[in-house]
């Protein structure tokens, strides 16, 4: 009798599972997405950093840094950057609630044996 209802716990938990799987897999493809533009944002501030630009500085042509694409850029990053530590977080929460119903599911299955 006290299987019976063991086995029946252990099975809506693996609902369970599933269907946290199922959720959990909705944010997986933003998150991807944004690690995407994350990537290109970096390298197009990679890029902006290489860049030079000709300016008149004390009575010459000199070549520096184009600030505003550089710090452009940085922004971009920052903002993907921000997208992408959101979704993890997100991952991760699912993660661990999947987790813990694994560890009931093996402390019921402790307690059939």
């Amino acid at each position: 009798r006290a299987n019976k209802e063991i086995q029946i716990k252990i099975q809506q938990l693996k609902l369970d599972i599933i269907e946290v799987e199922e959720t959990k897999r909705i944010y997986e493809p933003s998150l991807n997405l944004y690690q995407r533009f994350l990537s290109e944002a970096e390298n197009d501030l990679a890029k902006a950093k290489s860049k030079k630009v000709m300016v008149y500085q004390g009575g010459k042509f000199v070549y520096v840094s184009d600030v505003d694409a550089v710090s452009k850029a940085q922004a971009e990053v920052e903002r993907y950057q921000s997208e992408v530590d959101y979704y993890t977080q997100i991952l991760e929460q699912y993660d661990e609630k999947i987790a813990i119903l694994e560890n009931q599911i093996s402390m019921l299955e402790d307690q059939m044996e």
